[in-house]
């Protein structure tokens, strides 16, 4: 029977999970006031650390995607990871969205709207730039099966053997399909806000609506093999429901989830089981905020607040990339490098756009 702990991967990620564990412990201090208002409540400090913690997660489950083959004497743990972190980070970054957005002030809809859409595509597009850049750089020394079993990107050999009609939509950001679903989510949500200040409507209803609409055409369109285009919907809408808890009966509102439960019923056990890690670590996260503040040094702070969104469209573009062609199977050693990277990408896109943007 295989060991719970039984290769290097498993010890690097117990490793990472301690040290999260406690500059997450570090992080926090005991509040004055508790928060008693809400039933449901992360502030603003708290929702950053956490989806620090999710850029972290989705490239842990990254790695097992294109490492597993390579390390057949993976145990339990790295297994466990693999199979769930990326999922539990999807489900705190697309709340947030939801969460975050609705309790937004918006004073001129087109204009937020805008605004919002730009600060999300801009550096998705620098960095597919800067990326381009790279792969120009590297050498084209895989064979097109080994590039295939390493998950080098295509664009590399594209990029050397002239073929550019290839590189042209990877320069404008696809396919990142969670930068363009959640551009689409957002786009909704204004448009949803829009029409109920016109008409003096609900607009979680009018919300719910609108994603229903864009769930049955993305399934339609996508299909199951493209899930994540529509898979967690639900979890945008639920952070909205939150968000507004006391502006519409928090009972009645989740009923307007129930249209797309059945896309959590479709998905597998191990879909099942993201969803409740995530969902009640969500709760648990919501006990700690009334009870605790976050430190302005915090580490997960700065990961979270700072590069976290450079970290996430450079994880696998170019730190994965970095890591492959110098021969290294270390999921610390890609965390420590795509830390390094995207605050250095972060550091020149805000020089290069603060006259711009």
């Amino acid at each position: 029977m295989r060991n719970i702990i039984s290769s290097r991967t498993d010890i690097e990620y117990l490793i990472l999970f301690l040290l999260i564990a406690i500059c997450f412990f570090f992080s926090l201090k005991r509040k004055k006031n508790v928060c008693h208002v809400k039933s449901f409540c992360i502030d603003k400090d708290f929702s950053i650390i956490m989806k620090g913690i999710a850029c972290l997660f989705i490239l842990f489950g990254h790695y097992g995607q294109r490492r597993a083959m390579l390390l057949p004497d993976a145990g339990l743990v790295s297994t466990a990871t693999w199979n769930l972190t990326a999922n539990i980070g999807l489900v705190w970054f697309m709340f947030f969205s939801g969460y975050g957005l609705s309790l937004s002030k918006i004073d001129n809809t087109f204009c937020a709207w805008k605004h919002r859409l730009l600060k999300v595509y801009l550096p998705l597009l620098f960095v597919s730039l800067l990326t381009l850049i790279l792969y120009f750089i590297l050498p084209n020394k895989f064979s097109a099966e080994d590039a295939k079993i390493l998950w080098i990107s295509p664009h590399i050999e594209a990029l050397h053997s002239g073929n550019y009609g290839q590189i042209i939509p990877f320069l404008f950001g696809w396919p990142d399909w969670y930068v363009f679903c959640i551009m689409i989510l957002y786009s909704i949500f204004y448009l949803s806000f829009w029409i109920s200040h016109k008409t003096n409507k609900s607009q979680t209803i009018i919300l719910s609506i609108f994603l229903l609409i864009y769930f049955i055409f993305a399934y339609l369109y996508f299909g199951p093999p493209q899930a994540h285009w529509y898979r967690f919907i639900w979890v945008f809408l639920l952070g909205h429901i939150v968000a507004k808890q006391n502006m519409l009966s928090f009972n009645k509102s989740l009923l307007l989830l129930a249209p797309f439960l059945c896309v959590i019923f479709l998905d597998g056990k191990i879909m099942l089981l993201s969803y409740f890690i995530g969902f009640y670590s969500l709760l648990v996260a919501s006990i700690i905020s009334k009870y605790y503040n976050v430190k302005s040094k915090s580490v997960l702070l700065f990961l979270g607040g700072g590069i976290s969104y450079f970290f996430y469209l450079t994880h696998v573009r170019i730190g994965y990339h970095i890591i492959t062609y110098l021969g290294i199977n270390s999921v610390i050693f890609w965390v420590i490098i795509t830390i390094i990277v995207s605050w250095a990408v972060k550091l020149l896109y805000d020089i290069l756009t603060r006259k711009l943007i």
